[in-house]
């Protein structure tokens, strides 16, 4: 079956939401004297990487997946399970052993079932807060992904039967948009234990994301041509231009909002917007995002996005804040963290991603000639 085209917007767009959560783990630049109200708002609203991640996700791997898990045999689901495992484990365990090593202040305390259960990657599976964010704390929503992966082959498999048109797909987005929206409505007035896991952190509750971009992921593929990216229109610039700033005014008012809100729901529809529009790859915008730079450090954003707190914490240590100014010390952070993860990419995380997905791929036979004796010629 040949590769389906690559979605290189798509992945130049992952470093934008890995770096706006970098920027969101950055507090001394957040209260500098530099920064506005506003510039404050846009810094700590960076955690809107999280919300687009979790949507691309489910775009990307229906787009990448639809047909080889319509009706997944056996090889298919091996196939599939050994690429996420490829694609996810390799450089959440390199990161686990480095924040165990080098964070002397844990966001919560790291005992022996919080490391069992973030090997496994299901951390914040159970409603209990207090092994969400051990570790390397930005690993609980890779957690979430790997619930996100388990449930997917099952989620084509029912798209298949149902054969839903993209109008219909794309209508379908509204109930997974509204209900995570109305629980967050709903629990934000509680302060507590339990309101902020269902409301944030629980699985389910944070698959609605995930199956607003799948539907809209099996939409594309049932309207667009084979050929993803045609030639560039002012038309598609401005429906991309209107995307980007449906979120940037999202952000803007985000000071109205609950912060639960804001974790899940009320950007959803605005990041799934600028994920499906950016997908066509028929603007100024995405073939900007498509191009060779914003191309490679999407590539290495996985990466950067599991090591960048680590990282963080790190140069907290040894760089005293007098040494540098607050925005000088954020670009040091930044680039750290960029090279660190431009090198766990090359020498780490596409090795072992290669070999474990290959792993998982059929052992294909070689193949016997069967070679049939000739009669002798008869002599004339």
């Amino acid at each position: 079956m040949a590769p389906a085209p690559r979605l290189d917007a798509l992945t130049g767009l992952r470093f934008v939401a890995a770096l706006g959560v970098a920027f969101a783990h950055l507090p001394h630049l957040h209260y500098d004297a530099s920064v506005s109200g506003v510039g404050r708002r846009f810094l700590t609203e960076g955690g809107i990487g999280v919300p687009f991640f979790f949507v691309l996700s489910g775009f990307v791997l229906a787009y990448a997946y639809h047909k080889r898990l319509a009706n997944p045999d056996r090889s298919a689901l091996k196939e599939y399970y050994f690429s996420r495992v490829g694609r996810v484990w390799p450089v959440h365990l390199l990161t686990l052993v480095l924040a165990w090593q080098f964070i002397p202040n844990p966001t919560q305390p790291n005992t022996a079932l919080s490391a069992l259960l973030n090997a496994l990657l299901i951390h914040a599976w159970p409603p209990n807060l207090a092994h969400v964010q051990t570790f390397n704390s930005v690993s609980w929503t890779l957690s979430i992904e790997v619930f996100f992966y388990l449930c997917l082959p099952l989620l084509l498999w029912k798209d298949a039967k149902w054969n839903a048109s993209p109008l219909r797909l794309t209508l379908a987005t509204l109930p997974a948009l509204l209900i995570p929206l109305t629980l967050t409505a709903c629990l934000s007035p509680y302060a507590k234990w339990w309101s902020l896991y269902f409301g944030s952190i629980c699985p389910l509750v944070r698959m609605g994301e995930f199956v607003v971009g799948m539907l809209l992921g099996l939409a594309f593929v049932r309207s667009e041509p084979k050929s993803v990216r045609t030639r560039v229109t002012l038309r598609w610039t401005l429906y991309e231009l209107g995307a980007v700033l449906g979120v940037v005014g999202l952000i803007h008012q985000s000071h109205e909002v609950p912060l639960l809100m804001r974790a899940n729901g009320y950007y959803t529809a605005a990041v799934a917007l600028v994920v499906a529009v950016f997908a066509r790859q028929h603007g100024y915008l995405s073939a900007f995002m498509a191009s060779r730079v914003p191309r490679y450090l999407g590539e290495i954003s996985f990466a950067f996005f599991m090591l960048h707190f680590v990282v963080f914490v790190q140069l907290g240590v040894h760089v005293p804040p007098e040494v540098l100014g607050a925005w000088p010390r954020a670009t040091l952070y930044i680039g750290a963290a960029t090279l660190a993860a431009s090198v766990v990419h090359h020498t780490f995380e596409t090795p072992l991603r290669t070999w474990i997905g290959q792993l998982g791929k059929p052992k294909t036979k070689p193949v016997q000639l069967r070679v049939e004796a000739l009669p002798e010629r008869q002599a004339a």
